[in-house]
C-alpha cells in the first residue's frame, strides 16, 4: 500500500536497530517521515508528492527514495520511470558525501534499495532497455553498500550494539548469484550466494549448499553442503529441506532423509498430494518467495524419498 513506501512511523524501520530507534525518533528526519506516512495514510497523494519533492530538494535521501517510488508508480504525480531511475542513481552518487555515522548507515540502507531496483529495471527491461550485464553493475553497487554498513554508535540498555542488516543488499547478492549462474560462471555465482548466506540469508545458504553438493564452481564438499542446507532448512527454506532429503538418502542416512522429507510433506497437509497441489499450497505461504521449478523439484524429491523409504520399510517387514 502507498503509505508503506518508507516505513510505519510507529514501528522500528528495518534499517535501524532498536537501540538507535530512540535516538532517531528525536531527529528532524523522523518528524518528516512521520508526516509523509500520515499524508499517505490519508490518501493525500498530490500533497505528499509536493512535500517529498521539497524534502528531496533539501537533500533528504529517504525522501528522494520515496519520490522515486511515487514517480515509478504514478502516485500523486504522473508516472515517470526514467526520472524515477535517475533519482535512484543520484542516491548512489551521493552516498560517499555522507559523514555522520547514523546518517551514513541510513543512506547506505537506501543505497542498497537503489542498487537493487536499478538492477531489476535493467534485468526485466523498461525505459532503459534490458541489459543483464549493466544490471549486475548496479547490484554490485548495492552489495557494496551492504559491506560498508557499520554498527550504529548507540547501545541498548543491556549494552549491546546491533549491526545493520536488511534484505535489499542481500537481494543484490542473490541476483548476482543468479546472474552468474545463468551464464554458467559457477565460481562467481557461488561467491555471491555464499556472501548472502554469510549475511544470514536462508535462500543464499540453500543455493550455496546446492552448488557444493553438485560440485559447481568448486569441488564436491558434502559436509559443507549439509551445513549450508541445514541452516537454510532450519530457517524455513523448503527447497533446502527437499535437497537434504535427497542428499541424505544418497548417503544412506535414511533417518535424516525421512525427517526432511516429512517436513516438506507436512506443508502439503497430506502424503497423497500431487506435486502440483503441493506447489500451489507452498507458494501461497506469505513468507516463501521462491517458486517455480526449484520448488517443484524439491517437492518432487521429497515425495520420491518418502516413497522409496516406504518401499524399503515394506521390504524390511517381509524379511
Amino acid at each position: 500500500m502507498p503509505h508503506n513506501l518508507l516505513h510505519s512511523a510507529d514501528s522500528t524501520p528495518k534499517h535501524l536497530p532498536q537501540d538507535s530507534w530512540r535516538v532517531f525518533k528525536a531527529s528532524e528526519e523522523y518528524i518528516q517521515l512521520r508526516r509523509i506516512s500520515e499524508l499517505l495514510s490519508q490518501e493525500r497523494y498530490s500533497e505528499t508528492f509536493a512535500f517529498v519533492n521539497r524534502l528531496t530538494q533539501s537533500g533528504s535521501i529517504p525522501a528522494q527514495y520515496c519520490q522515486s517510488v511515487m514517480l515509478q508508480q504514478g502516485i500523486g504525480t504522473m508516472k515517470d520511470e526514467r526520472n524515477a531511475l535517475q533519482l535512484l542513481e543520484d542516491i548512489l552518487r551521493r552516498i560517499p558525501k555522507t559523514v555522520d555515522p547514523c546518517e551514513h548507515n541510513a543512506a547506505l540502507y537506501y543505497g542498497q534499495l537503489a542498487g537493487y531496483h536499478l538492477g531489476m529495471a535493467l534485468w526485466i527491461g523498461g525505459v532503459k532497455g534490458q541489459d543483464a550485464s549493466k544490471a549486475a553493475k548496479w547490484w554490485i553497487k548495492g552489495a557494496e553498500c551492504c559491506y560498508n554498513m557499520t554498527d550504529f554508535l548507540h547501545y541498548d540498555e543491556a549494552g549491546h550494539s546491533c549491526p545493520l542488516m536488511n534484505a535489499a543488499g542481500i537481494r543484490c547478492q542473490m541476483m548476482l548469484g543468479r546472474y552468474y549462474a545463468r551464464t554458467s560462471q559457477w565460481e562467481s555465482s557461488l561467491q555471491w550466494y555464499e556472501e548472502a548466506a554469510n549475511k544470514g540469508s536462508p535462500e543464499g545458504a540453500f543455493e550455496a549448499g546446492f552448488l557444493h553438493w553438485c560440485g559447481l564452481g568448486t569441488t564436491v564438499n558434502l559436509p559443507l553442503a549439509v551445513d549450508y542446507l541445514t541452516f537454510a532448512a532450519k530457517h524455513g527454506n523448503i527447497c533446502a529441506m527437499g535437497s537434504l532429503a535427497g542428499l541424505c538418502l544418497e548417503e544412506d542416512n535414511e533417518e535424516a532423509a525421512a525427517l526432511w522429507a516429512k517436513k516438506v510433506i507436512a506443508y502439503t497437509g497430506t502424503t497423497e498430494a500431487t506435486v502440483e497441489t503441493a506447489l500451489e499450497a507452498l507458494i501461497s505461504l506469505p513468507r516463501y518467495e521462491l517458486g517455480g521449478e526449484r520448488l517443484r523439484s524439491s517437492i518432487a524429491l521429497a515425495f520420491y524419498v518418502n516413497k522409496q523409504l516406504g518401499k524399503q520399510r515394506a521390504r524390511n517387514a517381509l524379511e
